[in-house]
């Protein structure tokens, strides 16, 4: 056992006797007793201070104590950060008596505190006595909290009776990416029954991952305009009056995807799957740079002016660290300008949410077209009832012809268009923006035709769908 984690440990102070004899040679304790009034005379045997939480952990370990910008009432706590070598997370105790009715005040400190829990964007777990029955499914406040620890995509891991009556009181929550092995809670030393688990901190290994992309950087202009001027596209249009529209939409295919391979071929380019942190700029790694050259200057010295040297320096890096975190996400909350998609989307950043996939093969293109097909059969189910709605009148107007498109029109709607580019599309939105006075007389002819023959290229019924799902995947 490495971390033991104690709740009611009903000491008065850090120097308490009762935490010297639970602590065993070779391990370190760490508390948080609960606070006693002024008035207390402490030095009397007949003192008894109820509550309190202690973590008892190896002196290999490195535990800090953490404190939160949060005042809980209704509930102890003590929140330690543990690490061994690079690794760490965050531990957090909680005790909530049972003696006192359970109120919405709890769930809002509670709230309080994974909100806080969360923003430190690192590993992390919460143990100790809730004093709520979590296996009842039938419990109102047992389903308040499964709400709130879905809300912050936290996962409670005890599914065993922790109390002697049968009830499980106490738990064992991290996020959901978090993997906990051997829950048990087999061992009753008091009332409580011993929950043990395994936690695994290490830091999974970055696994390099390959790209296809563009070399833009060694993309030219000049010489992609010149070969567009020189291609089918541009150079003798008069030899195209004999292809019909599916043929111009594919030779306009692959002369721009030939052009493009030629000019900006497609390289395989090696990355990380995890991206820096965003606001971590050029200040922020000189910084660092200079921290760590102080560090390296004590350690190699072990002077005390050194060391103090690079204490500040941590300081002052930590500092920098916070302040340029503020000022990124500010900035960013800001810019979304009542644009409330984007303004979700920037929280979720922040809390370090993951967007929901499903695995490839759970859904196909059958189980999307029987669920709208059920629910287009639904609606008209519930809607049966409803007597037709009379119209007096219908439109008579009748379309006979359409208006040549020019090039010139061509060149504005390309220009109005949005700089977005699918998949499907042979080059980027900005190239056909950027050269569309070379390809306005082409596009005009594709276009001129297509109305006049009434036929729509096959190559644009394509489309990419991405659903989005209201729901999490299993």
């Amino acid at each position: 056992m490495d971390l033991l984690l104690i709740t009611e440990t009903w000491h008065e102070s850090s120097t308490s006797v009762s935490l010297k004899r639970v602590t065993p040679p070779g391990f370190c304790c760490v508390d948080a007793a609960r606070p006693l009034a002024s008035d207390t005379n402490i030095h009397t045997t007949h003192l008894v201070n109820h509550g309190g939480l202690a973590l008892i952990y190896r002196d290999s370990i490195k535990a800090a104590k953490q404190s939160l910008d949060v005042t809980a009432t209704t509930f102890e706590h003590l929140c330690v950060y543990v690490s061994v070598g690079s690794n760490g997370l965050l531990l957090l105790g909680v005790y909530r008596p049972g003696g006192q009715p359970i109120s919405s005040l709890f769930f809002d400190e509670f709230a309080a505190v994974l909100e806080q829990i969360c923003l430190k964007r690192c590993p992390f777990v919460i143990c100790g006595d809730l004093n709520v029955h979590v296996d009842d499914d039938d419990d109102v406040h047992a389903a308040r909290l499964a709400d709130l620890l879905q809300t912050y995509d936290c996962v409670q891991h005890v599914n065993d009776p922790t109390h002697r009556d049968g009830h499980t009181l106490d738990v064992v929550i991290t996020d959901s990416d978090r993997k906990v092995y051997n829950v048990s809670a087999d061992t009753y030393v008091s009332d409580h029954a011993l929950v043990s688990f395994k936690l695994d901190i290490s830091r999974p290994r970055l696994v390099q991952q390959w790209d296809t992309r563009r070399s833009w950087r060694n993309f030219s202009e000049v010489s992609f305009e010149e070969d567009l001027a020189a291609s089918k596209l541009c150079s003798d249009l008069e030899s195209l009056d004999e292809l019909s529209v599916d043929d111009l939409a594919e030779l306009y295919n692959d002369e721009m995807q030939s052009l493009l391979d030629k000019q900006c071929p497609e390289v395989r380019v090696r990355r990380k799957p995890s991206k820096l942190t965003p606001w971590f700029d050029a200040e922020c790694r000189a910084c660092r740079r200079r921290t760590r050259a102080l560090e390296c200057r004590y350690r190699r010295t072990r002077k005390q002016a050194d060391r103090l040297a690079w204490r500040k320096q941590l300081k002052t890096m930590r500092a920098l660290y916070e302040d340029k975190s503020h000022q990124y996400w500010n900035g960013k909350i800001k810019d979304c300008k009542g644009n409330c998609k984007e303004l979700w989307r920037t929280f979720s950043d922040i809390m370090g949410e993951k967007p929901t996939q499903c695995h490839a093969d759970q859904y196909d293109a059958d189980d999307f077209a029987d669920f709208f097909a059920d629910k287009v059969d639904s609606v008209r189910r519930s809607t049966a009832s409803t007597p037709l709605q009379q119209i007096s009148a219908t439109a008579s107007h009748s379309l006979h012809d359409w208006t040549p498109v020019t090039p010139s029109d061509v060149v504005k709607l390309i220009g109005a268009a949005a700089n977005k580019t699918c998949q499907l599309d042979p080059v980027p939105t900005w190239l056909v923006k950027r050269f569309s006075s070379l390809l306005a007389p082409f596009i005009t002819l594709f276009f001129n035709r297509s109305l006049a023959t009434g036929c729509f290229p096959g190559q644009f019924k394509h489309a990419v769908v991405i659903p989005l799902q209201k729901k999490r995947c299993c």
